[in-house]
Order: C-alpha cells, then sequence, then structure tokens
C-alpha cells in the first residue's frame, strides 16, 4: 500500500462519507431528530470532558473513577448505538468493486472515514479531556496519550463493524430481536455508570469506584484504566499491548468482511434442506415445541412486542430518576426497577396472548391440540426472555445495592413476577380476551371493534400478579428492616407461590382454552 496512493484516496473517501451523511438530513423529521439527539449528545460528552479536565488536579482515584466510567459508557456508544440505528453500512465495499481497490487498502481506509460520524466524534472530543486530565498527574502523561490513539484506532474500527451489523439486522427477518438487543445492551450500560450518582450524594464517590471496578473487567472499561494502572503498578504495557492486539484482530475480521463484499459472496445453503424453517427444523414432532417456535417467531417480528421489548430497557432509568428526586432511599431505589421490568415483559405478553397471536387460533383448534398444549407453548417464549432478562439485571441490581443477600431477595422478587404473570396470563388470555391491533399492526395501532372488556381484563390480571408476589414483597420489607434469613424467605416464597401459580394457570387455562375452543376462534375471526 503506497502513501502516495492512499493519502489522496483518503481524502475523497472523506468527501465521499460527508455527502453520505448529509443526505441523511434531506427528510425534515427524521433530520431534526438526528440533529437534537446528536446535540444532546456532544454537549454531554462536552460536560464530561470538562469534569475529566477539572478532576486532573484532585485526587487521582477519583479521576481514576471517573475516567473509566464515562469512558465506558462512549465506547459502549461505539460498540452499541450503531447497531441499533445504521440501516444501510456506510460506503459499502461492494460500491468500489469496478474501481481496481484492493481489500487490503479497503480494509484499512474505510474504517477511518467514520471519523466523521456521531459515535466517533463523542470519543475523541472525550479522548481530548481524557489526555488532558491525565498528563497533569506525574508519570501518566505519555501513556495517557498512547491509550488515547489505542482507543481512538479501536473506537472506529468498532463503529465500523458495528455499523455492518446494523446494516445485516436491517435487512435480516429477525433483525428487530437483534436491534432490541443493542439498545437492551446500551441502556443497561448507562443505567450501571449514572447509579452511582443516584441516591446519597456522599457515598457516590465510592458507588463510583465499585462500578469503575465492574466495567474495567468488562473490556469496556480496562484501556481507559491504563494511566492509573501505569502510575500504581507500571503495569500499562500489557493493557495496551492487549488492545494493540484487538486492533490487529479487528483488522483482520474487517478484511474479511471487504473481501467478502468486493467478491459479492453469498453465504452457502448446506443441510437437508429444511434451514429455511429455522427455529421449526428443532421441533419436529412436538406440538408444544412447535408452538413454542412459531410464538417465539412471533416475538421477534411483530411490531407489537418488538416495541415493548425495546421500551423496557428505559423503565430502570426513568424510575432511579424519579425515585432520586423523590428522595427514596438508596435500597429501595436498587430494588424495584428489574422486577417492575420482568412485570411488565411477562404481563405484557401473557394476560391478552389468545387476541395477540389471534391468526394462529384456528389452526390450533382444528388440528386438534389439547388447550395445554396450547398454554404451555405460549408460555415458553416469555419464560425464556424473561430469563435473559433477569439474568442481566441481577448482577446490576447486586452492584447498586451492596447488602448481602439482595440477590436472593431480586431473584425472589422477580420468580413471583414472572411466573405469576404467565399463569395468570394463561387462565386470564383464554377466559377474559379482548379486541386488539391485528397481527402485524404498528405498536400504537387501535383494534378495529371496540370493547369495555380490556379494562377489566387488564386490571384483574395485574391484581393477581401483585397479589402472587405479595408474599415474596413482604418478605423483602422484612429483610429491608432486619436483615438475616429473611432473604431465603422472600427466595423461597416468590419461587415457590410464582411456581404453583404458573402450574395451576396454565392447567386453568388449557381447559378453558379446550371448553371455550368455538368461542375463541368465533373472537379471532371477529376481531
Amino acid at each position: 500500500m503506497s502513501t502516495e496512493r492512499s493519502a489522496p484516496l483518503l481524502g475523497q473517501l472523506l468527501r465521499l462519507r460527508l455527502v453520505v451523511l448529509a443526505n441523511g438530513f434531506r427528510r425534515p423529521l427524521p433530520a431534526l431528530g438526528r440533529a437534537v439527539g446528536g446535540a444532546v449528545l456532544i454537549a454531554a460528552a462536552v460536560i464530561a470532558t470538562q469534569l475529566l479536565v477539572g478532576l486532573g488536579g484532585e485526587a487521582e482515584w477519583r479521576l481514576r473513577a471517573a475516567s473509566v466510567v464515562i469512558g465506558s459508557l462512549v465506547s459502549a456508544v461505539c460498540l452499541f448505538l450503531p447497531a441499533a440505528v445504521v440501516r444501510d453500512e456506510p460506503l459499502h465495499a461492494r460500491g468500489f468493486a469496478g474501481y481496481g481497490l484492493s481489500a487490503p487498502l479497503l480494509a484499512v481506509l474505510v474504517p477511518l472515514t467514520d471519523a466523521v460520524s456521531l459515535p466517533a466524534l463523542l470519543l475523541l472530543v472525550l479522548l481530548v479531556g481524557y489526555v488532558g486530565a491525565w498528563t497533569a498527574v506525574v508519570g501518566a502523561g505519555g501513556i495517557a496519550l498512547l491509550t488515547a490513539l489505542v482507543l481512538m484506532v479501536l473506537g472506529l474500527q468498532t463503529v465500523r463493524l458495528s455499523s455492518v451489523v446494523g446494516a445485516w439486522l436491517w435487512r435480516a427477518p429477525r433483525g428487530p430481536l437483534g436491534r432490541a438487543i443493542a439498545w437492551a445492551a446500551l441502556a443497561a450500560v448507562v443505567v450501571l455508570c449514572v447509579s452511582p450518582l443516584l441516591g446519597d450524594p456522599d457515598s457516590a464517590p465510592g458507588r463510583l469506584l465499585a462500578v469503575a471496578d465492574a466495567l474495567r473487567w468488562t473490556g469496556l472499561g480496562l484501556l481507559w484504566d491504563a494511566p492509573h494502572l501505569e502510575v500504581v503498578q507500571g503495569a500499562a504495557g500489557p493493557v495496551l499491548l492487549g488492545g494493540v492486539i484487538a486492533i490487529v484482530a479487528l483488522a483482520g475480521v474487517q478484511y474479511a468482511i471487504v473481501r467478502t463484499e468486493l467478491r459479492g459472496a453469498r453465504p452457502r445453503r448446506r443441510g437437508n434442506g429444511l434451514d429455511h424453517l429455522g427455529l421449526f427444523r428443532l421441533v419436529e414432532g412436538s406440538p408444544v415445541a412447535a408452538i413454542a417456535a412459531r410464538s417465539l417467531i412471533y416475538w421477534v417480528t411483530d411490531p407489537r412486542y418488538v416495541v415493548s421489548l425495546v421500551a423496557l430497557p428505559f423503565v430502570p432509568v426513568l424510575m432511579f430518576a424519579a425515585a432520586s428526586i423523590g428522595g427514596v432511599p438508596g435500597d429501595v431505589i436498587g430494588l424495584v426497577p428489574l422486577p417492575v421490568v420482568v412485570l411488565l415483559l411477562a404481563w405484557s405478553a401473557s394476560h391478552n396472548d389468545t387476541a395477540y397471536d389471534s391468526t394462529a387460533i384456528w389452526a390450533h383448534v382444528v388440528a386438534p391440540l389439547r388447550g395445554i398444549q396450547d398454554r404451555i407453548g405460549r408460555a415458553v417464549p416469555v419464560l425464556l426472555i424473561g430469563i435473559l432478562v433477569i439474568a442481566i439485571g441481577v448482577p446490576l441490581t447486586a452492584l447498586a445495592v451492596e447488602r448481602r443477600g439482595v440477590v436472593l431477595v431480586v431473584l425472589g422478587l422477580c420468580a413471583a413476577m414472572l411466573l405469576g404473570a404467565v399463569g395468570v396470563g394463561a387462565a386470564v388470555s383464554a377466559r377474559f380476551p379482548y379486541a386488539v391491533a391485528p397481527p402485524g399492526s404498528g405498536a400504537f395501532s387501535a383494534p378495529q371493534t371496540a370493547s369495555s372488556a380490556g379494562g377489566a381484563s387488564q386490571t384483574l390480571s395485574v391484581g393477581a400478579v401483585l397479589l402472587v408476589a405479595t408474599p415474596s414483597i413482604v418478605a423483602t420489607a422484612l429483610w429491608l428492616m432486619h436483615g438475616g434469613a429473611w432473604a431465603w424467605a422472600a427466595l423461597g416464597l416468590g419461587v415457590g407461590v410464582g411456581a404453583a401459580v404458573l402450574v395451576g394457570g396454565v392447567a386453568l387455562g388449557g381447559r378453558v382454552f379446550d371448553r371455550r375452543a368455538p368461542e375463541l376462534l368465533e373472537f379471532a375471526m371477529r376481531n
């Protein structure tokens, strides 16, 4: 690769990238949204930069905690935001196929054009303050500069690869689920980084340092901690070497992608011809598993479900903000969001699933399938996604509430909410379905027929779920006051009562489904 050739080519690619960026502002309303969102993020980056520079003369541990937390947040933006929002890969390599450009040259130059993207701009602004702050610490200035160079290159590569993933998710049939996961991951990092600032201000520095230690081991904050490691241990070399190795590895991935795009290659189809069946390849001969697979496909393709999944990560953020403003104690703030998220997830997906998934009613009735098979199959996706949310949220809750036994308490509350909502929903949705917008409609579409039964059904189901969770909630309150074995009581009551309601609700819902199959079929066809 000659410098004489690559430098003018990079300039042309940057100009082309700016043109592509400007084309995104041609439509007024989306352009206004992008402009406002970008302005808010840039303003936040400038404030964070000023904060880091101001900490340059303070205690070194404060600077370390702030730089790791803020830097990890920006790295998460570079990693997840393009995957969540990008529709078309900027400067797709296939567009250069007729110009005689080699794959290695494009693999190096194309990621550099992402320097004009919003995540890269946020990273650049923060790195200026990062270097300036650590320069004030004796023995850390040179390492901070080298770290900033590694972080900038790594950030550009991350933005490019995340954009490729985002463009692929936009075209993929199950892409909405992937984009929802990217939003959820980004929201989880945001909550983790913001949570130390909520609650008691006197303990905020200690919580910030604990979050910085956690982020350091996730990989997001390890490089940002290099100057501190050099000052304290003289051990920044291995960390920087790891960053260089990561750059080389991502460059190899980028080269493979560019080479594939230049050749116009397509994935080979292998197997016995059943690959197009997706999840149904795994469930042949099992009615319950087939219903579960079809319901899971509904979950990841129907806009009504996808919007609910995307909105859920914002619930803890709003609850944290409202509770901290209202002066709610920190222990209570940390315990509440995850069970509420699990309740909203499980309840919204199960309390009226007969109506939401109405196009499958006729197939289940004429098959014929037993009602309990229908109820179990529809419950499986809710349980799987609920368990995934709990697995992600419990460690975050444990970081927010530094108290022995918190994991047991949160698991008990979440188990009561999840199992209780699915059990109650299995019975209520078979007995009291109400009209909703048809499958495939927008998330905010109105049903074709209005009915007053919806409010009564929603009130009944939510009240029943809260009643199921009451024993675990009472045990949690006693644990907050007295501690000790009440944490195990909260777990046992949550799992035990929730499991009993799940089994009883599914069995009752199955019997109701068998008895009311003609009425349910008429309801599905009418609504």
